[in-house]
Order: structure tokens, then C-alpha cells, then sequence
């Protein structure tokens, strides 16, 4: 008789764990807690996108913009199609619903898509020479078919007030032509204004925007600080990064710490990384992650961690994502591991203002053993990392 409530409990604790399993099979068994915080799931995106980008707006609300489709098979195999809606996220409602569906939109790809006001997003076609405006306000798209640019496939740099600057490029009538000459473009008025420094850039060149106006332009192995409205050089020196490591600006752009992640560039080992200031000139350098996996999404958390989420690492049969994200503390000068976070790649993150990071998206890739080729899928997916500020 004495059996019988041993046998009870046997049953209710493997009740319990089973409804555990099926709840966690189901996504709906949603915290995922570490000693830095918590990854928790807020649903699903109404469209299937990978390498999109999202933008924090004023009302705390998110902007998913661009993105590539889904893909079920092998990804370098097929075009690259992109996704031709906006879709906003709600975190008070934990909501994504669709803003705006243009098909105009699918001309973009999601490198050429930027914010270029409080309350705009500026998509830049450089191949045909379109451009156009999204209001958040409005919920409109402006499209400007014949922008006065006097070149097409030039390179540009989204300036804090507004203005693109333009600068290489080849001629209109003349695609082998490449030229230096530099300009400012204005999407709201289509006006171009043609500027006389030119022989700070050349072909090479990578400009990224600072404050005040100012311009960090790279050449080899040189920065220069320029001010675009007094036309002034301000500061050049030598670029100041520990040996062996590249600027990786495809997978990462600018912190709002005026920092850009290097990685080391030695023997295809992609997973050593160090901080590079604009302002300041100076490197830090941080090490490797401990699942060494690379092409990172990095999201500052506050003044002394990064959040390092979405990696790839290698496994014996293909490219495959790191089981964890990590976060790096600058005072213990080292990476811990965040159990509970495994995603696609090409996901889009973004500091939210509720001390979160938004991550939504990205793809899957698998070997298929039966045909040998690599099976892709583009994800919905979306989670937010609500992170302590220790």
C-alpha cells in the first residue's frame, strides 16, 4: 500500500517533464535566464527574412526593413530575391504587424538602406539610380526616379543631417570612366551640390560619418578627420589597429560608441576580435570567443559589456551557427558563454529601450546527406535579450 504515493509522484514528475518538453518543442516555454540576463521569445515576424535591418524609432516602436526571401535549398545557388515589405515590432504588445507593402521595394538590396532622419529611411538603388524615402510618420514612400546624381554605381556615406555624400563612381555616358570628384546630395530637394576636395578619396576609400559634420575617410593604411562644411582637413594619421586584423563592416556597422569590430585576418581564423574608436584612433583588443565562431552581430549593452550573438562556427561538414551567444566584459577582459540563444545568420539586432536587444530573422543551413547539397531556410523568428545593467 505504501507503493501507491511513490508511484503517484513517479507519475506526476514524468508528466510534468514530458508537458516541459512538448512546451519547449512548442517555443512556448520562452526564458532562457543567465547570470547577464534572459533571452525570451516575442513571436514571429509576418515575413520570413534574412539580413534585413531594423531601425529604433522615437516611439520605442522597430522598423524590419529589406532582407532576402526565403530559400528552402542550396543558398549559393540561387538569386537572391528581397523581401519587398516593412514590418513594425510593438514590445509593449510583442507584436509584428506589416506597415507597408510596396513592391518597389524588392529593388533595394539591404546594404543600400539607411535611416536618414529621426523618422526616415532612405533606400539607394547606385545600378539604376533610384532613390527613395520612407516616413514612419506618414507611413509613405517617396521614390525619386531621376535623382540629380551625374554618376551611377558610386559610393555614398548617409551624413547625420540628411545629406548623402557622394564620391567616386563612373560617368553617366561613360560606365569605364571611374571619377574622384566628390558631391553632397539632398533627397528631399534633389539637388546635388558638387564639392572641391577631391583628392582625399580614391577608389579605395571608405568613409564613414561622425559628428559635427565631420568625415573619418580611410585610404590604406591612413584616417583623415574632414568637416564638410568648412571644407577642412581636422586630423590625418596612421591608422592605429593591431597587425593582422580587418575593419568588418559586411556583418557589422558602426556601435553608437563610435567603435567598429576588427577581426584578425591570419590563416582563416575569423574568431579572434578587437574594437577600433573613430574618434579616438585606438584599438582595443579582446581575444577570441570561446565557440571561435565569426561574422558576429555585436550589440553594446552598456558601458562595459557586449552582447556577440548569431556567429558562425565550423563543424566537420559545413558552416554552421555557434550553439550560444557571448558577451564580453571590458573590465574582466574576457567572453562568457550565454546558454540558451541559438539562431540563423544574417539576423538583424537592435538596442531597444527597454535595456534589450531585438533579434529577429535569419537563416538556417544544413547538409542534406541524400543529394549532397546545402539546405537553407529563412527564418521568422524573433527573441529579445533583456540584459542586466551590472
Amino acid at each position: 500500500m505504501k507503493k501507491k504515493p511513490l508511484i503517484i509522484i513517479g507519475i506526476t514528475i514524468a508528466t510534468i517533464v514530458v508537458l516541459v518538453a512538448i512546451l519547449y518543442s512548442l517555443n512556448l516555454y520562452k526564458s532562457y535566464k543567465t547570470p547577464y540576463g534572459h533571452f525570451e521569445r516575442v513571436g514571429n515576424l509576418n515575413e520570413s527574412r534574412a539580413g534585413h535591418k531594423s531601425f529604433l524609432m522615437s516611439d520605442g516602436k522597430v522598423l524590419i526593413v529589406g532582407g532576402i526571401k526565403e530559400i528552402k535549398n542550396d543558398y549559393f545557388d540561387i538569386p537572391k530575391e528581397y523581401v519587398d515589405s516593412i514590418e513594425l515590432f510593438n514590445p509593449n504588445t510583442k507584436k509584428f504587424e506589416i506597415r507597408l507593402k510596396e513592391k518597389s521595394l524588392s529593388n533595394f538590396k539591404t546594404y543600400n538602406i539607411h535611416r536618414l532622419s529621426a523618422n526616415e529611411i532612405v533606400f539607394i538603388n547606385v545600378d539604376d539610380n533610384i532613390v527613395a524615402i520612407y516616413n514612419y510618420k506618414t507611413n509613405t514612400l517617396k521614390t525619386i526616379k531621376y535623382p540629380r546624381i551625374p554618376k551611377k554605381n558610386y559610393r555614398y556615406t548617409v551624413l547625420n543631417n540628411g545629406e548623402i555624400l557622394i564620391y567616386g563612381g563612373f560617368e553617366l555616358n561613360d560606365p569605364t570612366y571611374w571619377q574622384k570628384s566628390i558631391g553632397l546630395f539632398d533627397p528631399h530637394n534633389n539637388n546635388y551640390k558638387h564639392l572641391d576636395y577631391n583628392n582625399l578619396f580614391s577608389e579605395k576609400s571608405s568613409v564613414y560619418a561622425l559628428p559635427d559634420n565631420n568625415i573619418a575617410i580611410f585610404n590604406n593604411k591612413t584616417r583623415t578627420i574632414y568637416n564638410i562644411k568648412s571644407n577642412k582637413v581636422i586630423d590625418k594619421s596612421n591608422i592605429n589597429i593591431p597587425a593582422n586584423f580587418i575593419v568588418d563592416l559586411l556583418f557589422n556597422s558602426i556601435l553608437q560608441t563610435y567603435e567598429v569590430v576588427l577581426i584578425k585576418k591570419n590563416n582563416d581564423d575569423y574568431s579572434v576580435y578587437a574594437l577600433y574608436n573613430f574618434l579616438t584612433n585606438e584599438s582595443t583588443y579582446l581575444g577570441e570567443t570561446n565557440y571561435k565562431g565569426y561574422s558576429c552581430k555585436v550589440n553594446v549593452l552598456n558601458d562595459k559589456e557586449l552582447l556577440f550573438s548569431a556567429c558562425i562556427c565550423y563543424s566537420e561538414f559545413i558552416i554552421e551557427n555557434c550553439k550560444n551567444a557571448e558577451i564580453f566584459n571590458r573590465d574582466k577582459r574576457k567572453f562568457v558563454i550565454l546558454n540558451g540563444q541559438k539562431s540563423g545568420a544574417e539576423i538583424s539586432t537592435v538596442n531597444t529601450k527597454s535595456k534589450s536587444v531585438l533579434l529577429t530573422g535569419g537563416r538556417l543551413r544544413s547538409y542534406n546527406f541524400s543529394n549532397e547539397r546545402i539546405d537553407v531556410k529563412t527564418l521568422k523568428d524573433a527573441k529579445v535579450f533583456k540584459f542586466k545593467n551590472n
